[in-house]
């Protein structure tokens, strides 16, 4: 019983995607208005996500839509974007989705 139980765990716990902020796009600036790109060049779009298992049922939506955005975050660093803004933030069950355009803003 108790290898069942251990199985169990392992599997649906491998199925949890839950991206960190990488260090270099700490500085990528999240915005939500588009006064704050309006002297932007546009990078292109960029999608976060987040995969937190059985977590959503538990209340997790907030720790899930923050690592989403870190998602996007890491992705706009990689195409040498310094802001990214949200376009939209899809909680769903299990996980959230963000949609974020990347800007190289030149702060």
């Amino acid at each position: 019983m108790k290898i069942h139980i251990v199985f169990i765990s392992l599997l649906l716990t491998s199925c949890v995607t839950i991206p960190e902020l990488k260090s270099e796009a700490n500085n990528v600036k999240v915005v939500s208005t588009d006064r704050a790109v309006i002297s932007c060049q546009s990078l292109g779009l960029v999608y976060g996500y987040s995969d937190n298992g059985f977590e959503g049922y538990a209340g997790a939506a907030g720790i899930s839509q923050r690592h989403s955005v870190y998602d996007a975050q890491n992705k706009a660093y990689d195409l040498g974007a310094d802001t990214i803004l949200i376009i939209n933030t899809n909680p769903r069950i299990g996980g959230t989705d963000t949609a974020a355009e990347a800007f190289k803003c030149n702060f």
